[in-house]
């Protein structure tokens, strides 16, 4: 007797759970069958006795161009899906769908009954507003595609939902139309005011760049060139004052050195000249008068009238001889009467003069100096406020040339937006008329009910399996009473099929070696 190889049923669990189930499911085909078969029944009847909904829908894009967005320069650019939310209120909106009944004369009984709100209720539960995902071929729109939405109406009428898709759309895309051109008239009078303001901010940045300029006049950048010139010209000047006074000053310094020679020695300077020591016959003439004058004070009074032409004559006499000999020559001293001394007085009086003047033409030189050292210096800071001001004034004038081009495209977007040629939804697909109805799903209500039938059959099969317990295998008494089991009176069913070079033997406990071994 050929020898058996008995399998650990560890090894075959999965086989033999496999196998168990499919025990379980053959025994109860019939179960499971008319669970199947119920399921679709119920579903087909459902199909039979619900009532048809006939959903009629619309296709709507948004159109690329944006004329307006682009002139009014919104903050941030939505997203399809924001702008979708805010399409969606728009058309869900309670005014907005009590016009479309009225139009459309929906729901007369319960308007009649005062049941004024059940209209909208019903509409706003029938309306679906969808981004489209996929066209008739298939294809996915991406991101950066056509941007739309599908807008679509349930009723149990086909013609109605129809009417009703097509009127949404329309009524949509008139709201639309108005808000875009209110929008252009808002934009084209914000950008009227914001060009005022600026103009009027432009023209105060002039008079404050002009004020500027007039209260720094020399400190402007313009002017540092002119500057520089001006002080390279005033060193010149000052190093010639400087060179005059010392040369005024050495001649005061010689005539007072002549003087004093002339007065101890009696020499004569030849660089002064030389003029004859005899007097002149009107000093002589002048002490006369002097001496007559007070011997006439002496006898008479002042308004005496010989005292009063003495006076007279004195008095010509003295302007003669300052006007010959200098100031100094009226003086009562006698030395001074010298006409070379007075010479000498009159060339020191000469240098003296032409000495000041040359100091105070230095004084005013050096103030102009310093003037225009501070102009220098604060030049650079002039030229940075300047900057900015002008820096300032360019940016707003930029701004200022910006709106004008902005008002100019909005403008012409008013103008499109009024004649509804600049539109941004357009209607791609119009609402057509629903063949096969939407609710019920015949389709969808047979597979579902099939699929329903078939897991209640099965878990019914599999609970009824559990909840009667039968040995139906070795394994069953091994979990109940334990390993090991001795012996089993195998199933010979098997041998009735066709005769192999191998048999399967489905019991785990009944390997052995093929036939012929």
């Amino acid at each position: 007797m050929s020898s058996m190889k008995v399998t650990s049923p560890q090894g075959q669990s999965g086989m033999a759970m496999l196998h168990e189930y499919g025990g379980i499911v053959l025994r109860s085909k019939w179960l499971i069958l008319g669970s199947v078969t119920l399921s679709m029944v119920l579903a087909w009847s459902y199909c039979v006795i619900a009532p048809n909904y006939y959903r009629s829908e619309t296709l709507i894009v948004a159109e690329s161009q944006k004329p307006l967005e682009n002139v009014a320069h919104e903050a941030g650019e939505r997203s399809f899906e924001q702008r979708l939310f805010l399409i969606q209120r728009q058309i869900m909106r309670h005014d907005f769908l009590s016009e479309i009944v009225r139009e459309l004369n929906l729901f007369s009984k319960e308007v009649e009954e005062g049941k004024e709100a059940f209209p909208v209720l019903a509409l706003t539960g029938a309306i679906k507003v969808e981004r489209i995902k996929a066209d008739q071929a298939g294809n996915v729109f991406s991101g950066g595609g056509i941007e739309g939405f599908t807008v679509s109406f349930m009723h149990q009428d086909p013609t109605t939902a129809m009417k009703v898709t097509a009127r949404i759309a329309e009524k949509f895309i008139e709201e639309n139309m108005k808000e875009r051109e209110y929008d252009a008239e808002g934009t084209v009078r914000f950008l009227d005011d914001e060009l005022r303001r600026i103009k009027l901010e432009l023209e105060k940045k002039e008079e404050q760049i002009t004020a500027y300029k007039k209260s720094h006049t020399g400190d402007l950048p313009q002017q540092t060139d002119a500057s520089f010139r001006s002080l390279d010209r005033l060193e010149n000047e000052i190093t010639s004052v400087n060179e005059s006074i010392q040369r005024h000053s050495d001649r005061l310094t010689a005539l007072d050195k002549a003087v004093h020679e002339y007065q101890l020695y009696g020499w004569q300077n030849p660089a002064f000249g030389t003029i004859s020591r005899e007097s002149d016959p009107l000093f002589q003439q002048l002490k006369e008068l002097r001496d007559k004058l007070v011997k006439l004070r002496a006898e008479f009074r002042d308004e005496y009238p010989e005292v009063i032409l003495t006076k007279e004559e004195i008095r010509k006499i003295e302007a003669e001889l300052v006007e010959s000999h200098g100031l100094d020559a009226i003086k009562p001293d006698k030395s001074l009467r010298d006409p070379y001394i007075q010479n000498l007085l009159k060339l020191q009086g000469d240098e003296k003069s032409e000495l000041n003047l040359n100091k105070q033409r230095l004084e005013i030189l050096r103030a102009s100096r310093r003037d225009h050292e501070k102009r220098v210096e604060r030049s650079p800071g002039v030229e940075q406020d300047l900057l900015l001001l002008e820096r300032d004034y360019g940016s707003m004038k930029a701004n200022y040339a910006a709106l004008l081009d902005r008002r100019l495209h909005a403008r012409v977007t008013e103008n499109m937006e009024k004649q509804q040629k600049n539109g941004r939804f357009r209607i791609v697909d119009p609402a057509g008329f629903p063949r096969a109805p939407s609710v019920p799903n015949r389709p969808r209500v047979l597979v579902l009910g099939f699929l329903l039938g078939s897991v209640l059959g099965v878990g019914f099969s599999v609970m009824r399996e559990r909840l009667t317990p039968q040995f139906r295998g070795p394994e069953d008494v091994e979990l109940l009473l334990g390993p090991r089991l001795l012996a089993t009176i195998p199933d010979f069913s098997f041998l009735n099929g066709p005769i192999s070079g191998q048999r399967y033997i489905p019991n785990p406990y009944l390997r052995r070696q093929p036939f012929g071994a």
